[in-house]
């Protein structure tokens, strides 16, 4: 994990709202709840565990974009 935050702050890597509010959709859509309530459950504390795990997220798939296979 701390290889991924270095990478992601070396890459200039950000979640933005549109990514979460993306995540959040996706959520609700396979608990068959709303984006309205699944917000409604949420903490601050979990809007940064899933803020953190779009930003590992994001810089595996920059990782995977970027490999050069010999």
């Amino acid at each position: 994990k701390v290889a991924f935050n270095r990478i992601g702050k070396k890459e200039n890597i950000q979640v933005t709202d549109e990514d979460l509010e993306e995540e959040l959709e996706r959520f609700a859509k396979e608990n068959n709840r709303t984006v309205e309530e699944v917000k409604k459950t949420l903490k601050p504390a979990n809007i940064e565990y899933i803020m953190a795990s779009l930003k590992v997220r994001k810089t595996i798939d920059f990782i995977v974009e970027h490999a050069k296979i010999n």
